[in-house]
């Protein structure tokens, strides 16, 4: 099977391909599956920061986030599980930012004090 790029590659490169050769053989690109939700993102993230952990021990994380984007910060509402929520702000072209995961791992890390 060849894709429409790979047909466009091959013609740009100067070679000569017959329809009927190629009839019943070609395949729309396919795209990169990205995040839904700015909630999608932030929880793939996580799960890459918390590796191996998350997937194989069942670790559950010790909060869950709400987020709004607005102009160029993402706002990111934090409600632990046993402690008050708070919230931080991301810069909507990095969300989620290392220094966002490095604030929420600290947070967990001292236990939610301040």
């Amino acid at each position: 099977m060849l894709s429409v790029s790979d047909i466009e590659r091959m013609a740009k490169a100067g070679v000569v391909i017959a329809y009927k050769d190629i009839a019943g053989h070609v395949v729309p690109d396919q795209q990169p599956e990205r995040p839904r939700t700015l909630e999608d993102a932030f929880w793939e993230r996580w799960r890459r920061a918390n590796i191996p952990t998350a997937h194989i021990y069942g670790m559950w994380p010790p909060y869950r986030i709400s987020t709004h984007p607005h102009g160029d910060k993402v706002t990111v509402f934090v409600q632990p599980h046993d402690k008050a929520p708070f919230t931080l702000e991301d810069e909507s072209c990095l969300y989620p930012s290392d220094a966002l995961m490095a604030k929420l791992a600290l947070w967990e890390k001292t236990g939610g004090k301040e």
